[in-house]
């Protein structure tokens, strides 16, 4: 998906792609059988695993701490969670420091105003289409996909396209694509 042009600086600085889960990474759509039953999109979870072949790393930072969301975090080998938090400014400035990158290595991606705080403390700021219309005035990206339609897929592919990556990292499963961006 391609990305907005004048962000290709910013977003070739990021380090680390840092998402909120329920409305971003799913539909934020609960229930479905299981108490805390969630539908994850695979399509972020491919994006994960290139991302981690080129040293991008991700982060989950939610108000929700659920097994669920730690069984997938964990199953895709993310790189750091906060989860349980509402402070989200706080728990983002505390992966900045553990990870010792600055703001403006990173992206945060959310879907609703108790979402800004951590946009914020984040150099970048995205949402997904379908979020809180006043976050979607407040951010630097709005993407083109909906929430738990692949909005990590479409942040990690900008990211790695603005970075000069994309290409070479899906070569192995394109094949006859030239390498380079």
């Amino acid at each position: 998906m391609p990305y907005p042009e004048h962000l290709r600086d910013r977003l070739a600085a990021v380090r680390i792609a840092i998402f909120d889960v329920d409305g971003v990474l799913t539909d934020g759509t609960l229930g479905g059988g299981a108490a805390h039953s969630r539908r994850w999109n695979v399509k972020d979870g491919f994006g994960f695993k290139l991302a981690r072949k080129v040293g991008l790393r991700i982060g989950l930072c939610s108000g929700n701490d659920h097994a669920d969301i730690r069984e997938r975090a964990e199953r895709l080998k993310l790189d750091v969670m906060r989860l349980g938090r509402l402070d989200k400014d706080q728990a983002v400035r505390e992966i900045l420091a553990e990870l010792k990158l600055e703001p403006e290595q990173a992206i945060f991606t959310g879907d609703d105003l108790f979402d800004l705080p951590g946009i914020r403390a984040a150099g970048l700021g995205a949402a997904p289409a379908d979020a809180a219309p006043e976050l979607l005035e407040r951010v630097d990206w709005r993407l083109q996909t909906c929430g738990g339609r692949g909005v990590g897929r479409e942040v990690i592919e900008g990211v790695l396209q603005a970075r000069g990556e994309w290409r070479s990292v899906i070569a192995p499963f394109i094949g006859d694509m030239e390498q380079g961006d």
